[in-house]
């Protein structure tokens, strides 16, 4: 019976031990998916500045308006913000590096544009084309990095979705677990109980047995004593 409870409890033990690691992997897996949508977010929102950045010179070089150059500025600002975020929280990703090298090439390339209609310079057609090549370039790169990130994104979710469906699975073998070993429990005490009553029962029927003969030895004494009585008196 204590083997068998001991080695029940290493299983309980076990199994939840295997439970909670099961667990902890689901938990880490649901931080990741946060922490890539976190990242596309970032992503998306450079392709976001950077096309604002994009119509804001074109307008400057159109019209020399000053507004649209404070514009620029504030979002070549933000542009570079966002880099120095991306940068820091994904790493060893060579897709992000291609990424950020182009973005600021393309910035730098549009401040140049600025600089040159600031000097009153006429913007040359093959500038223009230049910069959508960068642009272009610019975009497949964000796409490429996007799916790179949604793909990361469905991975982690299985292993969160896998992960848990496992845990479930451990919960339901800890629960039948601890019904068999209950059910054992239940068994044994009432085969302790049965063998106790058993016992019991011997116990008492011995000592009516012994009850009897004493008294039938006492009754033959006593037969006896009043016998040897009676021959005393004879004699």
């Amino acid at each position: 019976m204590h083997l068998t409870l001991a080695f029940g409890i290493a299983i309980l033990i076990a199994t939840l031990v295997a439970s909670y690691m099961q667990a902890s992997a689901g938990l880490e897996a649901l931080s990741r998916v946060a922490l890539t949508n976190l990242h596309t977010d970032h992503v998306d929102q450079l392709r976001l500045h950077m096309a604002q950045a994009q119509s804001i010179s074109r307008g400057y070089a159109i019209t020399r308006d000053p507004e649209y150059l404070d514009r620029f500025n504030a979002t070549a600002r933000v542009i570079r913000d966002d880099i120095q975020s991306i940068s820091a929280d994904i790493k060893d990703e060579i897709a992000i590096d291609r990424l950020v090298k182009t973005a600021l090439e393309s910035v730098a390339y549009m401040e140049i544009q600025i600089r040159r209609a600031t000097r009153g310079e006429t913007q040359e057609k093959q500038s223009v084309l230049h910069s959508s090549r960068i642009m272009a370039r610019y975009a497949a790169e964000h796409r490429a990095v996007r799916r790179t990130l949604t793909m990361q994104n469905m991975i982690d979710v299985r292993q969160s979705v896998t992960s848990f469906r496992q845990t479930q699975i451990v919960t339901v073998v800890l629960a039948v677990a601890a019904l068999v070993l209950l059910l054992l429990a239940i068994t044994e005490n009432q085969k302790q109980y049965r063998l106790r009553r058993k016992i019991n029962q011997m116990l008492v029927a011995e000592k009516d047995n012994l009850e009897r003969m004493v008294s039938d030895r006492t009754a033959e004494l006593t037969t006896l004593a009043s016998y040897l009585t009676e021959v005393r008196e004879t004699e």
